[in-house]
């Protein structure tokens, strides 16, 4: 499958149609926004890509986690909204977070987790890719 960035906007937007991102509006580690500053500052929505595979049982318990470290991270940050998505084809989820990698630069907070092999409930794996919104400063 082709992951490149219009593939990946594609399917994130198929996650939260509602909004319908451009690619100059995906990144993906809150500390990567710095490089998306140009000359005249304005606040705007970004979204912040980070993949979590665990077991299901897990994901309320995960999501509580990301959700703290998100607001710490973003704290003097207007609005934070972790929008999390249960994802159960893995292969896309993979493909859709290695592409926006690969494409946008290593992140800290994606890092080794599509590496962990050992999320399964019942032979089923269980994935979530979180799509956080939140108001950046950047240049119009």
């Amino acid at each position: 499958m082709d992951y490149s960035k219009s593939h990946i906007i594609e399917e994130i937007n198929k996650l939260i149609p509602e909004h319908n991102f451009k690619q100059e509006q995906i990144i993906t580690s809150g500390k990567n926004y710095y490089n998306w500053v140009r000359p005249r500052i304005v606040w705007d929505t970004q979204v912040i890509i980070n993949a979590v595979k665990c077991n299901e049982q897990a994901l309320p318990d995960m999501e509580t986690k990301i959700r703290f470290q998100l607001e710490q991270e973003f704290r003097s940050i207007i609005k934070v909204e972790p929008l999390f998505y249960n994802y159960s084809n893995l292969e896309l989820m993979e493909g859709v977070v290695n592409g926006v990698v690969a494409h946008y630069g290593t992140s800290a907070l994606v890092g080794d987790i599509l590496q962990d092999t050992s999320c399964k409930d019942g032979g089923k794996q269980a994935g979530c890719i979180v799509l956080t919104a939140v108001r950046l400063p950047r240049i119009a």
